[in-house]
């Protein structure tokens, strides 16, 4: 094993705090889904819509506790001859991974105990994917670890890698030079951890941490490994934008695109730059590398960088490719674009609000998006959605037209992975059809509702001035209708009102 590029205190660290902190009792109430391993996304950022995924082989590299490792198996499970290698330095991580696959019944995971840097040397065949997420900033010579992960990549392979944003942390490198001041001369774990609990809580208005400490929460999530993880790590660096872009390229691989779609909206100027719009079309001219480097800097909040990566670029799905089939991600009920379709009809030429992927996003609809979403049922290929648009008529539209038109809304809904692509020589997997996160939201006009709430809400305020007035019940029926008769004195028939305290004397 190599242990050059480790220092023995993290090895260390590793096998007395495995991480990230999992119980493994929680894995039969629920499934952790790193988006960046759903199968769809795979498909559609990494291999141009058109993998199929039996007999895939992936390897997860510095796998921890097994998050990645074990959403990949349980979805492959459902492709023959599909496996998963999961490698870590850590004993103790593994054995929580592996207990974790025990509960779910998987039975396509190989283990493996060693350093990735071993890897060209350990015998593999070449894998269709590699995930390798928080584990190459944490080395002595990064480079060597990405040089070792794609000695055993397949040419027509991706990575999935996660490397820490430099300027998003910049409060947690000065929060572990403060450590190092502190904790000077302490070798125990638990006390150099009981000492970062102290400061924590005693952290002044003015520390940078505490200013931007929504920014980071794995002190908070993760117990002990976290706060050891993230301010007493002793091997750590962070990547810019552009260093991470540079990073790929020098060892021989593309950045297809950000993994997370969360990511990828943060980098957008429009996110940021909505009343200059001189700044913001100039910041648009920029090149991509360039426009997220400079967009890193103005948000100041990119705290991790996962990122998609391959031995050649343009990996993505294109829409372009009417053999191509979109569809909808998160959505879980079938007919969303039935309904989505149909608040376009409604509101003509209104732009449309979508919650997706922890973030929110508008599109402005064109002139056709109503009739292309109905058709959108995630079978038809864009193809077939235009020409059933087409129909027989005279003067339809052409397939560029309907193109033009289309693009701006999909390239929106892809943007945070709301919609994506398959080629239609690959069939549709469960967890499409399923959902996998929380359902994104959208508008649907649901307008009985508002005024459901609104007598809910004018009726709560009584109940809540006179939870007794349950009596209040009986008062609607006929009670009320007798004098009803002399409805002339109505007027006097307000101090009823009075009559509702006599149910409270009477509790």
């Amino acid at each position: 094993m190599d242990t050059l590029n480790y220092l023995p205190n993290v090895r260390h660290q590793y096998e007395h705090l495995p991480y990230p902190h999992r119980d493994t009792q929680d894995e039969a109430r629920r499934l952790i889904r790193p988006t960046s391993e759903r199968l769809c996304n795979l498909n559609h950022h990494c291999y141009r819509g058109r993998r199929n995924f039996d007999n895939f082989r992936a390897l997860v590299a510095g796998a921890g506790t097994g998050d990645g490792t074990i959403y990949l198996a349980l979805q492959l499970t459902r492709h023959p001859g599909a496996r998963v290698v999961h490698l870590d330095l850590s004993e103790a991580s593994i054995e929580i991974a592996r207990q974790r696959a025990k509960v779910r019944g998987l039975t396509n995971i190989e283990w493996r105990h060693g350093s990735l840097l071993d890897l060209p040397t350990m015998g593999f065949e070449p894998f269709d994917y590699i995930n390798c997420t928080g584990v190459l900033h944490h080395l002595a010579d990064p480079d060597a670890g990405l040089r070792a992960l794609k000695a055993v990549l397949h040419p027509g392979g991706a990575l999935g890698l996660m490397v820490y944003g430099r300027h998003g942390r910049t409060a947690v490198y000065q929060m572990q030079e403060l450590m190092r001041l502190i904790n000077e001369g302490e070798t125990g774990i638990e006390a150099r951890v009981a000492n970062v609990r102290a400061v924590l809580e005693s952290l002044p208005a003015t520390n940078w941490f505490r200013r931007s400490g929504n920014l980071t929460s794995d002190h908070e999530r993760f117990g002990d490994a976290g706060i050891f993880d993230l301010f007493l790590h002793e091997q750590d660096r962070a990547y810019t934008v552009s260093e991470t872009y540079a990073f790929l390229e020098r060892n021989g691989l593309a950045l297809l695109d950000y993994a997370w779609a969360r990511e990828r909206v943060m980098l957008e100027p429009e996110t940021w730059i909505r009343k200059v719009p001189a700044l913001l079309e100039k910041m648009q001219k920029l090149p991509l590398p360039e426009r997220r480097a400079a967009v890193e800097l103005l948000c100041g909040t990119l705290t991790r960088q996962h990122v998609y990566a391959a031995p050649e670029a343009d990996r993505k799905a294109l829409i372009g490719d009417l053999d191509n089939i979109p569809f909808l991600v998160d959505f879980p009920d079938p007919d969303t674009h039935r309904a989505l379709a149909d608040h376009l009809l409604r509101n003509p030429g209104k732009n449309v609000n979508i919650n997706a992927a922890d973030c929110s996003f508008p599109f402005t609809p064109g002139r056709y998006t109503a009739s292309i979403f109905s058709h959108l049922d995630g079978n038809a290929t864009l193809g077939e959605v235009f020409a059933r648009i087409r129909g027989k008529g005279k003067n339809t539209p052409t397939d560029r037209e309907l193109l033009d038109d289309w693009r701006p809304v999909y390239e929106r809904f892809a943007l945070a992975d709301a919609m994506l692509l398959r080629h239609r020589s690959v069939p549709a997997t469960v967890e499409v059809l399923h959902g996998d996160r929380l359902p994104a939201k959208l508008p649907r006009p649901a307008k009985p509702k508002p005024p459901a709430k609104a007598k809910a809400a004018k009726s709560a305020k009584p109940a809540k001035a006179a939870k007794p007035a349950k009596p209040a019940k009986p008062a609607k029926p006929a009670k009320p209708a007798k004098p009803a008769k002399p409805a002339k004195p109505k007027p006097p028939a307000r101090p009823a009102r009075p009559t509702k305290p006599k149910p409270k004397k009477k509790s």
